[in-house]
This record gives C-alpha cells, structure tokens and sequence, in this order.
C-alpha cells in the first residue's frame, strides 16, 4: 500500500474540510428555504422587515421581577 506524503494529507484533510463546510451550507439554505415556504407571501403593501410586529405599547421587560439579587442579601462590610 502506498503512503501518502504530508502535503497529500494536509491537502485531503482540507478538501474534507471544505466538503463539510459545503453539506452544512446546503442544509442551511435549505431549512431556510423551508421556513420562507413556511411563513407563505406577504401582501403586495407588507413591508417584510415589519411583518409581524405588533404596534403599540410592549410588554414590559422584567414582567416576573428583577433577575438581580436583592441588595439585602450582599451587604458590605464597612471599616473592615
């Protein structure tokens, strides 16, 4: 059996690495494909940057309180 020299294997792997990268584009393209079909055609006055906002005033951010710890819980220590 033949053995490959180093520059044969660094080039294969590279090639290997460029067909992987291709697959991965393909299933990209195409499950972004599929959710286009997904969302159907907008209406000839639809602005699709802005399809699907809901004008008006938002829910507020922190609607189940605060996510930071109280600041009871972490008191400093003065003068130490």
């Amino acid at each position: 059996m033949k053995t490959f020299n180093k520059n044969a294997q660094e080039k294969r792997k590279k090639e290997l690495g460029r067909q992987q990268w291709q697959k991965e584009k393909a299933e990209r393209l195409a499950r972004r494909q599929q959710e286009r079909e997904k969302r159907g055609q907008l209406g000839p006055d639809e602005d699709p940057d802005i399809a699907g906002i809901v004008p008006g005033p938002q829910p507020s951010a922190d609607v189940d309180g605060p996510e930071t710890p109280s600041t009871t819980e972490h008191k400093t220590e003065e003068g130490a």
